[in-house]
């Protein structure tokens, strides 16, 4: 017990960053769980739907793709970036400006 205290008064100073690398983690792990459920909306919400006209289902294709693509073209590869700056604590302030 005495050895998590010590550990703990050593990082205590780098808890914020720690915190924020925890999760950026979470978040880049999470993306790439989003392709089956945009999949499932697709398949389930915008394809079967029977009641929406050809153009609405266009427009909500449309907009999804965009979405999609400002996640996993835009954002993801700025998390990954973001492991290979933080050692030197620049990508904080690089991103949060």
């Amino acid at each position: 017990m005495d050895s998590i205290r010590r550990y703990l008064s050593f990082v205590k100073p780098y808890k914020g960053k720690i915190l924020i690398t925890v999760l950026i983690g979470i978040i880049k792990f999470s993306i790439p769980l989003l392709m089956p459920l945009i999949i499932k909306y697709v398949i389930d919400d915008i394809i079967n739907q029977d009641a929406l006209a050809q153009s609405e289902k266009l427009d909500h294709l449309l907009l999804l793709m965009g979405g999609a693509f400002l996640v996993f073209m835009i954002l993801r590869p700025l998390l990954n970036t973001s492991d290979s700056i933080w050692p030197n604590g620049s990508a904080v302030t690089f991103y949060m400006t």
